[in-house]
């Protein structure tokens, strides 16, 4: 078999002379290894499959799907070991179930090496026995074992440590010893390599071996496994020969010289670090015989070098690479100095640096993690940076601390930084208890969702070294193994589906309520204040409390005007259209059917409404109100309830109402009615009244009406009350309003205007449908004089049951008086009216504008108008005619039956018909009796 080139793989027979069978894949394949089961293939767009003979052919079985690069795969018996540029993976080839994900490790991160090192810190591993399984990393060293039976197999990390260098390859040498190729860094800055021999058991080294090179420069990293190639003496170390033979390829390498660090520079770990080989002397001893050059020589110095001249991110850096060189200087003194001179500059860039390396730097010490975080928790900027990475797993941190965060957290938000309130309640969500976040993600939709999962993983999975990460049914919550970075390891523990609260729930519900007094006038500390309590309340199961919170941050929240949206046609309603930080309230109320709780006391539903905004309360009041009359119970709201609720409230009541009438006509105008329907149609007609003539008196009117004969405009509507009379007069269901009623409402608005027709048109429409004569003149002249509307006063003249020429003469007698006989011509034009009698009543010498114009296109529009009738009278004598011919022809068909049974009464003596041939019936539909033959 070939090594595979581009994405095609050559398959040869030994002792054969047949061709090669040739396989092209449409990836390239990265990795390979040939078992008896047949050859594992790994690809580089992230595929791993088992390609293998059998009596049909070639057949190709996919094993894992990955995101990066296969990078190596390696068989023993039933277990497949391949890795990726992110993790490794361990597949039981039996079960075909992947058994564990060893994710990279914090020592494995490549920014914390030698530049020269980077591209060789990926995972290597070999087998010590069928079941163990040895795993170098960066400098991080794993032992990992497979436990269980066949089916119930798990992956355990039986140990883990850390070593003086960066892993560059390894092979076993026994079932305990590993031989160890490392690469570090020496006091002159030096790429050096070193053979260690190393216990699994305990991870100790037993020997170590300093491999000799020559001098020389190359370039780019190291990889492959070097003492695979080179071999491995049984229970020895390496000779110098083989270690001369290995490095014929890869020659010794120094560091590029470090410049411009100053103190602006915020890079914690620098590229590059100054050259170690031409450092100029700074002290020369001179003796009788000899002459003593002092250089800077050991790690010590150079990083006081570093300290002194303020560049702190190289002094850890250094510090990192020679850690066990150091004997001066600690990791943690270091530490403390690059963490504490970044901070203080206060800058973005700085405070986001310091608390990306915050994992790798303090790791598990829960120590160090207390000392930082005061720290951080000073400004508005190291907090907001800080929360990503406070560890809740491992290490746990004291409640005391996780409170102190929240409070300094909180302190912000009311002073100076108000945008982090959904910082502050992030955090109450992640650190309270699982259960609460996992009711959270069921309640809020879409990118909150899939944030609160994320939110959930990090509580359960959280790990400072994140080395083990096994596989899980999909039931089951994520675990994960908690992992020491140093010495000796702890072995895996699983974590429990449910987790409690990191903080004190009831001291931080003091503290939260001790801020709702009277004398504390910030709104933005009670909002998120009512917010938190109302989640604390949710996770002590307190529906009722969550209900009282929420409401009560309605007093803190712009007052909201629904009488104008009605006014303005701008009446929407949606739940999701414009998504509100409340809207999880809502669906709380509604999976938890506390929906009776709005109801009692009254004032909830108005709260509700100015909490969430008309728009997304709309949306939610169509969805809940399913009813009338009656209890809704808890999952629904009834009309009447929403209608009590809200009776204290005009404006609220009116845009209710109106919402229900235009969503919801067939529940405002129900089929049977009752005395409630009748005072909600009163009411609701009064109120539309009152509040548009409010807004004719204050001139805010928003409706237009079409003049005179042009069709109405794109921003032309009908005002709220000519849309609600349109409706409910017309209809047979229209409870208790009639014209008279509406006629007076609105006549009493006009008395407060000193008789003025405050509402002309709706008057008219109101009068339109009367037949009295003086009222019919009314309407005629609000049309005119008041709508200034030439067109409605022609449509409604013309279409009169029994006044239409009085009504006539009024409108030709106006127009003449106003000069307005175009407009008339026009209207008479659409409307269809006596034009010959208009143009009789022009008098002599009137000079009309386009007249001639007018009177063809009214004669061309009789003409046509006349045509369609007598095509429509056509077309409707021949219907009639084929009905008739069709009902002719059906009356005399028989029906034939033979088990019908008929029984006939003559004179009081009751027949059976015995001859049920026919049965006929009669011209006018009755059965005949003259059809039985008895």
């Amino acid at each position: 078999m070939l090594l595979p080139s581009g994405s095609s793989l050559y398959t040869y027979t030994l002792m054969s002379s047949s061709n090669p069978i040739k396989i092209d894949y449409g990836s390239v394949i990265s990795c390979m290894c040939s078992t008896s089961l047949g050859t594992f293939l790994g690809f580089q767009s992230g595929l791993l499959s088992l390609s293998k003979n059998s009596w049909l052919g070639r057949r190709d079985q996919t094993l894992h799907t990955s995101g990066t690069r296969i990078t190596s795969v390696q068989v023993l018996e039933n277990y497949v070991v391949f890795s990726d540029e992110d993790s490794l993976k361990i597949l039981s080839i039996s079960t075909l179930t992947r058994l564990a994900s060893v994710a990279r490790p914090s020592g494995a991160n490549p920014d914390l090496h030698p530049k020269q090192f980077r591209e060789s810190v990926k995972p290597f591993y070999a087998f010590l026995n069928v079941r163990c399984l040895f795993v170098g990393w960066g400098d991080c060293v794993m032992i990992l074992r497979i436990e269980g039976g066949e089916g119930g197999e798990k992956v355990k990390c039986s140990k883990a440590f850390s070593l003086d260098g960066v892993c560059l390859g390894l092979t076993p040498i026994d079932s305990i010893y590993v031989s160890v190729l490392t690469g570090y860094v020496d006091e002159v800055g030096q790429g050096r390599l070193e053979n260690q021999i190393v216990n699994s058991e305990n991870g100790e080294v037993v020997e170590s071996d300093y491999i000799p090179f020559e001098e020389g420069q190359v370039g780019g990293g190291l990889s492959c496994n070097f003492l695979a190639e080179r071999g491995v003496k049984e229970g020895g170390l390496p000779s110098e020969r083989d270690g001369k033979r290995l490095w014929e390829r890869f020659k010794l390498f120094n560091f590029e010289t470090f410049h411009d660090s100053q103190d602006h520079e915020i890079e914690p770990f620098p590229e590059t670090i100054e050259e170690g080989g031409v450092e100029s002397p700074i002290m020369v001893v001179q003796g009788k015989t000899d002459v003593v050059v002092v250089r800077v020589r050991d790690t010590d110095d150079r990083v006081d070098e570093c300290l002194r001249e303020g560049r702190f991110g190289e002094a850890l850096r250094r510090g990192i690479w020679g850690r066990r060189r150091l004997k001066h200087h600690t990791i943690p003194a270091l530490t403390s100095s690059y963490l504490t001179h970044y901070l203080q500059q206060n800058t973005s860039a700085s405070v986001s640096l310091c608390a990306k390396n915050l994992r790798p730097l303090l790791g598990g010490s829960p120590t160090m993690w207390e000392k930082y975080l005061y720290l951080f928790v000073k400004t508005p900027l190291g907090l907001k940076k800080l929360l990503p990475v406070i560890p809740v797993r491992d290490p746990k941190l004291s409640a005391s601390l996780y409170e102190m965060v929240l409070e300094k957290l909180l302190l912000h938000v009311e002073t100076s930084c108000p945008e982090m309130e959904e910082d502050y309640l992030r955090c109450l969500r992640v650190w309270g208890s699982t259960d609460g976040l996992s009711k959270w993600c069921e309640i809020v939709e879409g990118e909150d969702r899939e944030a609160g999962k994320r939110d959930l993983d990090y509580r359960l999975t959280q790990s400072a070294a994140e080395y083990l990460q096994p596989v899980k049914p999909a039931s089951q919550p994520p675990t994960s193994v908690r992992t020491k970075r140093e010495g000796s390891t702890s072995s895996q523990k699983s974590t429990p589906s449910t987790l409690n609260s990191l903080y004190s729930i009831p001291s931080v519900s003091s503290r939260l309520k001790s801020r709702l007094s009277p004398s504390n006038k910030n709104k933005v500390s009670k909002r998120v204040c009512l917010r938190a309590l109302a989640y604390l309340a949710m996770l002590g199961g307190d529906g009722e409390g969550v209900v009282e919170y929420y409401l009560e941050c309605a007093e803190l929240e712009e007052e909201v005007k629904p009488d104008e949206l009605i006014m303005n046609n701008n009446l929407t309603a949606s739940l999701t259209l414009k998504p509100s930080k409340y809207s999880t309230f809502l669906k709380y109320l509604q999976l938890n059917e506390l929906l009776p709780t709005l109801i009692t006391p009254p004032q909830n539903l108005h709260k509700l409404i100015k909490l969430v905004g008309c728009e997304i309360a709309g949306g939610f009041f169509l969805e809940n109100c399913r009813s009338l009359e009656g209890a809704g119970g808890g999952s629904s709201l009834s009309v009447k309830e929403c209608y009590e609720g809200l009776k204290s409230f005009p404006e609220s009541l009116l845009w209710y109402l109106t919402l229900v009438f235009t969503n919801k006509t067939e529940i405002y105008l129900p089929s049977e009615k009752s005395s409630f329907v009748n005072e909600m149609h009163r009411t609701h007609l009064k109120l539309l009244v009152e509040t548009q003539s409010k807004c004719v008196r204050q001139r805010k009117e928003r409706w237009k009406i079409a003049p005179s004969v042009e069709e109405a405009g794109p921003e032309d509507f009908e005002s709220p009350l000519m849309s609600f009379l349109r409706t409910i007069l017309a209809n047979d269901k229209g409870g208790g309003i009639r014209a008279d009623d509406a006629r007076m409402c609105i006549e009493k608005e006009c008395r407060k205007s000193n008789n003025a027709p405050i509402l002309p048109r709706e008057l008219a429409y109101v009068l339109s449908t009367s037949t009295n004569l003086s009222d019919s003149e009314l309407c005629i002249k609000l049309y005119l004089e008041n709508c200034a509307s030439v067109h409605l006063a022609t449509i409604y003249a013309s279409n009169h049951p029994t006044k239409k020429s009085h009504l006539w003469n009024i409108v030709v007698r106006w127009c003449l008086e106003n000069d307005r006989l175009s407009n008339l011509l026009s209207s008479a034009l659409h409307a269809g009216a006596d034009l010959a009698k208009l143009v009789r009543e022009i008098p002599d010498g009137r000079k009309i504008k386009n007249l001639k114009k007018l009177l063809l296109s009214s004669i061309e529009n009789y003409r046509i108008r006349m045509e369609l009738v007598s095509l429509a009278s056509k077309i409707s004598s021949t219907d009639r005619d084929s009905l008739i011919t069709d009902l002719m022809e059906e009356e005399r068909k028989g029906v034939r039956s033979f088990n019908l049974r008929v029984n006939l009464v003559e004179g009081g003596d009751e027949k059976v018909a015995k001859d049920r041939t026919m049965l006929g019936r009669s011209r006018k539909g009755k059965w005949c009796k003259k059809s039985f033959l008895v």
